[in-house]
């Protein structure tokens, strides 16, 4: 009776080692997509930054007055 139950429980156990839980692979994919959100989150805010720097260098020239 108790090497059943510990053959059963060894099966068990060897299974879950063999194939990674639903849960875990969902959660590690949620971290990946979160990574990749907050690169491009990055980029995003360096290349308006960029827009930005080039629009007050636009700016800086003295603006001529028409008479």
């Amino acid at each position: 009776m108790k090497d059943k139950k510990l053959e059963d429980l060894l099966r068990s156990w060897e299974d879950r080692q063999e194939r990674p839980e639903p849960r875990r692979l969902l959660a590690q994919l949620g971290q990946i997509a979160l990574i990749l959100l907050l690169i491009l989150l990055v980029a995003w805010v360096y290349e308006r930054i960029d827009e930005i720097e080039d629009g007050l260098k636009t700016r800086e020239r003295p603006i001529e007055r028409i008479s």
